[in-house]
């Protein structure tokens, strides 16, 4: 009897306790951290993981593209951190990743989202979508990562999807304005 309460306790504290640590608004990484997926690494206690970078060629302007990536990432409660100049990419700030069994095997997770857009011949243009994640535990060998690698390849197909979405419909002006939309 006493063996079955105990069990009952203890999944009860660990089913309790984390969650009213998830209740608080959790710490991201510094703004820092993983800013540039060409220069990602581990730091400040956190485990780094950058995503496949998913490309997209679009009949369209450098300008436009940029535009409808900028959009849906916005449409999406991303926020962005300040261009760099006349930049052709994007970074967003960290987001925490609310999914509740994912963050029972990773801890505390955050993403960010990096876009580039780049020219192409015959009036058209690449865009790369590829973001990162932030975990406080490394899940190289845990349940979490292929889930997380699941999940992120849908969300990058879906934010695909809204871009051409956005550039058929809610730019389509702005497109045959600029002379692109042929």
């Amino acid at each position: 009897m006493i063996a079955r309460s105990l069990a009952a306790f203890s999944l009860f504290a660990a089913v309790a306790c984390p969650a009213a640590a998830w209740a608080k608004k959790p710490d991201p990484p510094p703004p820092s951290v993983g800013r540039d997926p060409r220069g990602w690494a581990n730091g400040g206690g956190w485990h780094l993981h950058l995503g496949r970078a998913h490309r997209d060629t679009l009949a369209t302007s450098l300008r436009t593209a940029l535009l409808a990536s900028r959009l849906a990432l916005e449409d999406d409660h991303w926020q962005l951190e300040p261009p760099r100049q006349e930049d052709s990419h994007l970074t967003t700030q960290w987001k925490p990743i609310h999914n509740f069994f994912f963050r029972l095997f990773s801890g505390k997770a955050f993403g960010r989202c990096f876009v580039a857009v780049r020219s192409l011949p015959r009036d058209s243009v690449e865009v790369t979508f590829q973001a990162g994640l932030a975990t406080r535990r490394d899940i190289e060998h845990n349940p979490a990562k292929g889930f997380a690698e699941r999940a992120y390849a849908t969300a990058a197909r879906n934010w695909q999807r809204d871009v051409r979405i956005l550039l058929a419909t809610r730019l389509s002006g702005r497109q045959k304005a600029d002379g692109r939309g042929k």
